[in-house]
């Protein structure tokens, strides 16, 4: 069960930020002004991506602002996550006898 929410958890954001990109390619060309910044939002900071989009054409406000660190925090979380989750995998990485 665990596997199954890691995977939806890493899927939905991408998901969210491939329909908001196909249906107003617009409003996401002007939010990024590249296809590179998009690509790399959409492989490293998903949700950040998706809500700096989502909150850019009206500007950003107190509230719009927490958010957009919320979702940073969650994608840094993500990462971190997995890196912490796997340290015991590695041999004598944290030995200290």
């Amino acid at each position: 069960m665990g596997c199954l929410i890691a995977v939806f958890a890493a899927v939905l954001p991408r998901v969210l930020v491939l329909l908001g990109w196909y249906n107003d390619q617009a409003r996401w060309s002007a939010a990024f002004g590249s296809p590179v910044w998009l690509l790399l939002g959409f492989l490293l900071v998903p949700w950040t991506t998706f809500f700096f989009a989502l909150f850019q054409p009206t500007g950003f406000g107190g509230f719009s602002i927490v958010i957009l660190l919320v979702a940073l925090l969650v994608d840094v979380a993500t990462w971190g996550g997995g890196l912490f989750g796997n340290r015991d995998k590695v041999p004598g990485l944290y030995d200290r006898d």
